[in-house]
């Protein structure tokens, strides 16, 4: 059977932004033509390009469709630009050598967009020998579109198959075996695994924040087209450090490998201005010190980490953990929490044990500290803190055997507000065996608030 005299494709696709080859299998019944130019068009009718003169076949032939003219108009320089090139190969080489009835040839015709723009409406039109008769049908690559994700740094995502990356992945021809090659591996910032379903897991590499990506190969499980790569870009925002002291550790910081000490975290984590540390309740007390950076939070479990930090959580996000009951921080050698001059912190869901310094420690300025659903309760001083200004609704202050040359709690130059409220029992402040007094409040801004 003779086929038609133009072959006529109507992309369907939002875009052209991979390779789409088309594969014809022919059968000539007499002496044929190499392959000719094929046509592409931005207007749903196509423009049809006429056959050359006959030449031997295995040769090749490129049209640029949308500038193909000598002279060119000046265009958008974020324009489409479309180019169609065909191929032709001998398959099947009947004797006598040269054109022979009965000799197989394969048309394989590359659509491509070199340009930044998507391309809509493409009609693809070409001009097969009239010698020729189509054996089969013609086959076309599937095509992958970018993807792109957001996710918490040291928190990871896990996106289902049907939201994976196939979800917008074409194949023009509707072969329904349209799958992903599995594959795992590192990325430059961190790891990810993709399974043949399109769905998959990433994790950026400890304390990394910015832009990562990785690619998949997309196939139709069709041996006469080629596969297609597409990249799935990930955002990484805001960084998570965890610490939690029933894990096997040593551990790296991230959500699903967190450090099992306070120790840990000094030594290993490289921790930045702006990041969230996160203590899980864990069992008993964390022995140590935390020094804050400007605008680091620091969350404990008694309370929800996603609403505690105010962070938007991405979708397919890994789950974060809830409320259980307050962490306990311990340090017998020093100062729990610490702050540096000018810095703004953030303090949640903990309590304070006992400590040979003070629980919160500030005594040269701090920017703003807010605190809520915190405890102070334990031998040492509760606060001594200097020329900065409080947000603080502390759950309770107790404070036993203050060091002798300190007061339990100092405020010096601190404006804000401070107030001791532990729900359901009204104020709740606590202060015994204090070495050198109870309270001092020197120096207080005008409109400083405290309710003990």
């Amino acid at each position: 059977m003779r086929v038609r005299n133009n072959f006529i494709i109507l992309s369907r696709v939002a875009r052209l932004t991979a390779m789409l080859a088309i594969v014809l299998s022919l059968l000539p019944a007499n002496p044929v033509s190499a392959a000719s130019s094929p046509a592409v068009s931005p207007a749903p009718a196509a423009a049809r390009a006429s056959n050359p003169a006959p030449r031997p076949a295995s040769s090749n032939t490129a049209l640029a469709g949308l500038w193909a003219a000598a002279v060119q108009p000046a265009r958008d320089p974020d324009a489409a630009v479309i180019t169609a090139t065909k191929t032709d190969a001998l398959q099947n080489d009947v004797p006598p050598a040269g054109p022979t009835a009965g000799d197989t040839i394969r048309y394989t015709t590359t659509i491509a967009n070199s340009g930044s723009t998507e391309a809509t409406g493409v009609t693809f039109a070409d001009t097969i020998d009239s010698h020729t008769t189509l054996s089969g049908v013609a086959h076309v690559s599937p095509i992958a579109f970018d993807d792109s994700y957001d996710s918490i740094g040291n928190v990871g995502i896990t996106v289902p198959s049907a939201n994976g990356v196939l979800a917008n992945d074409v194949d023009p021809d509707n072969n329904a075996s349209l799958s992903v090659v599995p594959a795992a591996g590192g990325t430059a910032h961190g790891a990810f695994a993709i399974g043949s379903d399109g769905g998959f897991s990433y994790l950026s590499s400890a304390g990394y924040e910015g832009p990562d990506s990785f690619t998949y190969t997309l196939t139709d499980n069709d041996p006469l087209t080629p596969n297609d790569t597409g990249t799935v870009n990930i955002t990484v925002n805001d960084v998570i450090w965890f610490i939690d002291n029933t894990a096997a550790g040593p551990g790296t910081g991230v959500m699903s490998n967190p450090f099992t000490s306070i120790t840990g975290f000094n030594n290993v984590a490289a921790d930045e201005a702006g990041d969230i540390i996160f203590v899980y309740q864990g069992v008993g007390s964390y022995p140590g010190a935390f020094t804050l950076l400007n605008q680091q939070q620091l969350i404990g479990q008694g309370v929800d980490l996603a609403a505690a930090a105010g962070l938007t959580v991405p979708p397919y996000s890994n789950a974060l953990p809830g409320a259980t009951a307050n962490s306990l921080l311990t340090n017998l050698s020093g100062n729990a929490i610490s702050l540096v001059t000018g810095n703004s912190n953030t303090i949640k869901g903990l309590t304070v044990g006992n400590t040979s310094g003070a629980a919160i420690y500030a005594p040269a300025g701090f920017g703003t500290l807010t605190v809520r659903n915190v405890a102070i309760s334990g031998n040492g001083a509760a606060l001594d803190l200097a020329n900065g200004t409080l947000d603080a609704i502390f759950d309770n202050i107790a404070s036993n055997a203050a060091s002798a040359a300190g007061w339990a709690i100092s405020l010096n130059g601190v404006g804000g507000s401070l107030a001791v409220s532990n729900p359901g029992a009204g104020t709740d402040t606590g202060i015994t065996n204090a070495g050198y007094g109870g309270i001092s409040i020197i120096n207080a801004p005008a409109g400083a608030s405290y309710n003990f």
